[in-house]
């Protein structure tokens, strides 16, 4: 009995934890709840920056998306700059306008009218702004205007905007539109649209009827009557002028054709940081032969935007830049193989090329 109650004492004695013990606890549970605590915190400030670069990017593709339609709509004579216009619509837009675009489309016998105005708003600060496109139509009066984000923020020049000015240059070069933005960590992004409204390329009536239709034809001979000097009785020689015909043949127009597609690099790695993009520019080149107006480079990065669209230089060596990160690229490209082709104004495919993205 004594045994048995000696053993029981002994067992509780070895029960619970020693102070020793209890002391290494308490520090290994204040190291892991610290090292949590910074993993945390890491976690959403990450969060927060990618969400922002997201939302950055996303504004940038709708530039990319908006621009090049609305350029591609509108005639060269309804293109404005001039930075006191408002946009037109029903209601007031804020900010300094930077291109201010209207075109008209007929359909079953109604005219409307649309404008699309890409303005600079800068923010309560003045640090900074953003590039807004505004855009309405009405078959009379205008409706009101809807406001979209098309750009990151951008740069606010030192003189303010009370000078009307904005941190975007807007230029022109044949039928090519190139918007070039300085945004506010100091990138320049670039985005290229041509006009193609028939309203800016239609040559002027012309006066008088073409003489490839009618030809030039006299149909009643003239007659000159000369009277004889040696007879009494008014003998008269007569002379006639031939009737002719002139004929202008029609001009003979060379079909289009595309002799080479050339890259500078068929390979190209996405930047890190922001990711996705092009780590360095890859220049596509073309070369072709006969009546070539208005070619566009056609291809899609992957993502959400769809097909996209660039015109090529009309002056020679023809080529389309797709930008790289370093170069103001804002397009987000997925890893794998890209088609570019080259397409006419019909959208007919006249050449083929691979862009292998990782």
């Amino acid at each position: 009995m004594n045994d048995l109650r000696r053993s029981v004492d002994r067992r509780s004695s070895r029960d619970g934890f020693t102070l020793i013990e209890l002391l290494i606890g308490v520090v290994l549970t204040g190291i892991l709840c610290t090292a949590m605590a910074g993993a945390i915190v890491v976690v959403v400030r990450n969060m927060a920056a990618t969400t922002s670069r997201i939302d950055n990017s996303q504004d940038a593709q709708n530039l990319v998306t908006w621009l090049p339609r609305d350029v591609s709509s509108t005639p060269a004579t309804n293109m404005r700059t001039d930075p006191t216009l408002d946009a037109g619509c029903a209601s007031t837009s804020p900010g300094t306008n930077v291109l201010l675009l209207s075109w008209s489309e007929a359909v079953n016998g109604t005219t409307t009218t649309y404008i699309a105005d890409y303005r600079a708003v800068p923010s309560a600060d003045g640090r900074t702004a953003m590039l807004n496109r505004y855009s309405c139509s009405g078959t009379g009066s205008m409706g009101a205007a809807s406001e979209l984000k098309v750009s990151n923020p951008i740069s606010a020049l030192p003189e303010g905007w009370g000078s009307g000015q904005a941190p975007v240059a807007v230029t022109t070069s044949g039928n090519i539109v190139t918007f070039t933005l300085t945004q506010a960590d100091g990138h320049i992004a670039r985005v290229e649209s041509a006009h193609k409204n028939p309203a800016a390329t239609l040559p002027p009536s012309p006066t008088t009827a073409p003489t490839t239709t009618t030809p030039a034809t006299t149909t009643t001979p003239a007659t000159t009557t000369t009277p004889a000097t040696t007879t009494s009785v008014g003998a008269t020689t007569t002379s006639s002028i031939a009737p002719t015909t002139t004929t202008i043949p029609p001009t003979t127009t060379i079909p289009c054709v595309v002799g080479s597609l050339t890259l500078s690099s068929s390979t190209v790695k996405t930047h890190s940081k922001p990711p996705n993009q092009l780590q360095s520019d890859v220049t596509v080149t073309v070369t072709w032969t006969g009546d070539c107006q208005l070619l566009q480079l056609e291809y899609d990065t992957g993502g959400s935007m769809g097909l996209l669209y660039q015109n090529f230089t009309t002056t020679s060596p023809h080529t389309v830049t797709l930008r790289g990160f370093n170069n103001g690229g804002t397009e987000i490209w997925t890893a794998g193989a890209h088609t570019l082709a080259v397409i006419d104004n019909n959208k007919n495919v006249l050449a083929q090329a691979s862009l292998a993205v990782s």
